[in-house]
């Protein structure tokens, strides 16, 4: 049979049956080729009486004619009333084969089959009844006829695809990179058709990076920077103070100063909130005293530590506390009383600062009876238990001894005899009754040899075995005598046909009933189930829809049984869509993915380097870097030309310093600013420049 993987095991498969049925074949499994019958030449019954010498020869059972030998004289008498293999006539005294009908109606949308009694049977049928050409559909049978298909739609919507229909294939959607899926837009960069897909362009960065500028872009132009002064240039830092926009150029703004004093705070400041002062309670503000507890920082405040308790609950110990040491606790003197009131544990003393137990009561009584408790006050309390408690002694036979007013009462003995002549009856001190059946087999029988002969069997006298005459042979009467037992008789006047079309018809002959001439229900298809139904004869069932009927090849799909025929299954699609695989399939193994590192798997990208295949994966390239250090260009990456420096006037190159002036961007050069003159032409001030506040002018005493 074939084998199948299911849930990771591989599952036997249904062995073939090559059994044909025919006596004269050898029936024999070849592991490659299958069933295979080989014809013989046994000795054979024909069930012809005018035939001799019978014996097999191609296949069939055949023997030689008898001359003048009649076994017919009318029609009738030949015709087996199936029209399936025509109808039997009677000529020359010989019954000769009828003429088998053609039930082949010629539409694959019926079932065409015999039935012996009705003849021809066409049922219709829902198979395949496809003309091939995938691109009108999948033609089915419904109603006896071939219905059409639902053609297919090869539009994908994909302006850089050809589509078409091909009859065997399918839809075909072919890549056409000269094809144009561009939008016209300039902002969003231009799209191109690339293997089938159309790639987004790369979108214009219209951004300078500069606050106090207006960026857009538009359809046409491209990108449009205008100079703002009403922008808002703050980076919304309240730390650093409020930024704003002054001709086309961020100003810096004053920052804050969020030192609050308080060790116990965390200061800082948040670019949103501003100066945040947060509660550290990891801080310490101890003071060294180990009796007033250590003092710990709190949601910002310094609070009191936690005083030591130094009473250790021991009353033979004296409890205080050390500045420095901590708490003491020093022994009492040993034999200080320390009793606890409880008269069942015995009198408690202070023996090296530990309370030691002094000598408990015993207060069992011995007797089974009562409960034996100690009360702390009153001492050792001996109550009666429930009367009715068990006091057993452990034999069984003398009665269950029960508890009466705190006393042990004996109970009553058992009696042991069941009246069972099959037992013998004991009592044992620890089981109780003993009921022990005798030996298996010793007699009660009644002298009736047909109904058996009755024994003890595990200490029950149990009915004998009946005889049972009915030997099985149809061709014998059958009866029971009560002193001699069975008594068969032979009687060829019995039939014992089994009424099973399937094996023929049976006879009785001196005793012994003879075979018929089995059916031959095998009809070559893997995909029903050949059987042999008693009274309508040979049925040939479709399997369950979805039962293998596998060639072997695995790449074609799992073939499988479809309403009795073998269906083509799904072929495997083994492309991975990995770039740098090769892929194909093989006919035992399925699909077969290997690197190859020859393969290209470049996204013609120069931004970001030269994609190549290793190992069987798309290894990145190395991205370019564009950044040419230059504060008055605008740098960016196109795809196709690679780094793009462009000059931008509009961006600020200016160093932080108002002494030497505002610098700015001329034709992609950062330009010097004018510097300050602090000279204020004083003799008696001292002029400088601060890089932050400018000039800077301290009287002096010269």
């Amino acid at each position: 049979g074939l084998e199948s993987c299911v849930s990771g095991v591989c599952q036997s498969g249904t062995p073939l049956v090559c059994d044909d049925g025919n006596l004269c074949t050898d029936d024999s499994c070849d592991a490659t080729l299958g069933c295979v019958t080989t014809n013989n030449t046994v000795t054979c019954d024909d069930a012809d009486p005018c035939t001799e010498n019978d014996a097999c020869s191609g296949g069939l059972c055949a023997g030689t004619f008898i001359g003048g030998c009649q076994n017919c004289t009318l029609d009738s008498q030949c015709d087996d009333a199936n029209a399936c293999n025509g109808l039997e006539i009677c000529s020359g005294g010989t019954c000769q084969s009828g003429t088998a009908p053609n039930c082949d109606d010629g539409n694959v949308c019926t079932d065409d089959t015999c039935d012996p009694a009705l003849g021809c049977v066409n049922t219709n049928n829902t198979v395949s009844c496809s003309d091939g050409d995938v691109c009108n559909g999948f033609e089915v049978c419904s109603g006896g006829a071939c219905q059409a298909g639902t053609a297919l739609v090869c539009d994908d919507g994909n302006a850089c695809t050809d589509d078409s229909c091909d009859a065997a294939l399918g839809c075909v959607n072919v890549s056409d990179d000269t094809n144009s899926c561009d939008d016209g837009d300039v902002c969003n960069g231009s799209e191109v058709c690339s293997a089938g897909a159309c790639l987004s362009g790369t979108p214009l960065v219209c951004d300078d990076g500069n606050a106090c500028t207006d960026d857009s872009c538009d359809a046409t132009l491209g990108c449009v920077n205008v100079s703002d002064d009403t922008n808002s240039c703050d980076d919304g830092d309240v730390c650093n103070g409020l930024e704003f926009c002054s001709a086309g150029a961020c100003q810096s703004g004053t920052a804050l100063n969020c030192d609050d004093g308080n060790p116990c705070t965390d200061d800082s400041c948040d670019a949103a909130l501003g100066c945040v002062s947060v509660s550290d309670d990891t801080n310490s503000c101890d003071d060294g005293d180990v009796c007033n507890g250590a003092e710990t920082c709190s949601l910002g405040t310094c609070l009191s530590g936690t005083p030591l308790v130094c009473d250790d609950g021991n009353v033979c110990t004296t409890d205080s506390c050390d500045a420095a040491l901590g708490c003491q606790n020093t022994a009492v003197v040993d034999g200080t009383s320390c009793v606890d009131g409880d008269l069942c544990n015995g009198d408690e003393t202070c023996q090296l600062g530990v309370c030691t137990a002094g000598t408990s009561l015993v207060c069992d009584d011995g007797n089974v009876c009562t409960t034996d408790t100690c009360d702390a006050a009153l001492g050792c309390v001996n109550t009666a238990v429930v009367d009715g408690t068990s006091c057993a002694d452990g034999d069984l036979c003398n009665g269950s001894e029960t508890c009466q007013l705190g006393v042990c009462t004996a109970g009553t003995a058992l009696s042991c005899d069941d009246s069972n002549v099959c037992t013998t009856d004991t009592c044992d001190a620890a089981l109780g009754c003993q009921n022990t059946a005798v030996v298996d087999g010793t007699s009660c029988a009644d002298g009736d040899v047909c109904n058996g002969a009755e024994t003890c069997q595990l200490g029950v006298c149990t009915a004998g075995t009946s005889l049972v005459c009915d030997d099985g042979n149809p061709c014998t009467n059958d009866s029971c005598d009560a002193t001699l037992g069975c008594q068969n008789v032979a009687d060829n006047a019995n039939s014992c046909d089994d009424g099973d079309v399937c094996n023929g018809l049976e006879t009785c002959s001196a005793g012994v009933c003879q075979s018929g001439t089995a059916l031959n229900c095998e009809d070559g298809n893997v995909c029903t189930i050949d059987t042999c139904d008693a009274t309508l004869g040979c049925q040939n069932t479709a399997v369950v829809d979805g039962t293998s009927c596998a060639d072997g090849t695995v790449c074609n799909g799992a073939e499988t049984c479809q309403a009795g025929t073998c269906t083509s299954g799904t072929a495997l699609s083994c492309d991975d869509g990995n770039p740098c695989t090769d892929d194909s399939c093989d006919a035992a193994l399925g699909c077969q993915n290997v690197s190859d590192n020859l393969n290209s798997c470049d996204d013609g990208d120069v931004c970001n380097g030269f994609e190549s295949c290793l190992a069987g994966v798309c290894q990145a390239g190395t991205s370019l870097s564009c950044d040419d250090g230059n504060p008055c260009t605008t740098d960016s990456c196109d795809p196709v030309l690679g780094c793009r420096n462009v000059a931008d006037n509009a961006n600020s190159c200016d160093d932080g310093d108002v002494c030497n002036g505002l610098e700015s961007c001329v034709s992609g050069v950062c330009q010097s600013g004018t510097p300050l003159v602090c000279d204020d032409g004083n003799l008696c001030t001292d002029d400088s420049c601060d890089a932050t506040l400018g000039c800077v002018t301290t009287n002096n005493t010269v």
